[in-house]
């Protein structure tokens, strides 16, 4: 079985084009967004919840955020993908 590279799929991630053979991705951020996510066991992993008790930061799984990579997520409006 083959060994996950995720520094080799992070790369291809960015090289990724279109069909009019354009970039998917900016190589540099557009616009930085600082965003809180607090560690919290009772979130099943993968998925960002809104914090009720401080309006503006998130709650995950602590396995999503020792996952996370800050260069790769991506805002519309305003939502967090």
């Amino acid at each position: 079985m083959d060994n996950f590279d995720t520094q080799k799929q992070y790369e291809k991630l960015q090289s990724a084009t279109n069909a009019a053979e354009q970039r998917m991705f900016a190589p540099e951020p557009e616009q930085e967004i600082k965003v809180q996510i607090f560690p919290d066991k009772s979130v099943s992993p993968a998925k960002f919840i809104p914090n009720q008790t401080m309006p503006g930061t998130f709650r995950a799984h602590p396995v999503t955020i020792r996952a996370m990579r800050a260069d790769i997520f991506a805002g519309a409006n305003n939502e967090l993908f």
